[in-house]
């Protein structure tokens, strides 16, 4: 699949938007540590769980592979 494509469908998950120039650079290295899917449910999860004013810049959170962290 082409990285813009999985790159725009992540960042449909991902509840905060902005910043998205410095997450589109983010993503692509965050793609070869998980996948797609794990990214997508990771970031719907974060932000069911985080309070909107609390989330993270969506660049920052890839590259901190927050992704793992389970619960935030």
């Amino acid at each position: 699949m082409d990285l813009d494509i999985e790159f725009e469908e992540w960042w449909l998950a991902y509840p905060r938007k902005e910043g998205k120039a410095d997450a589109r650079k983010a993503f692509g290295l965050a793609c070869r540590l998980t996948d797609l899917d794990v990214l997508k449910s990771s970031a719907r999860a974060y932000g069911e769980r985080v309070p909107k004013v609390e989330q993270g810049l969506p660049g920052g959170w890839l590259r901190g592979e927050r992704w793992g962290d389970g619960d935030e």
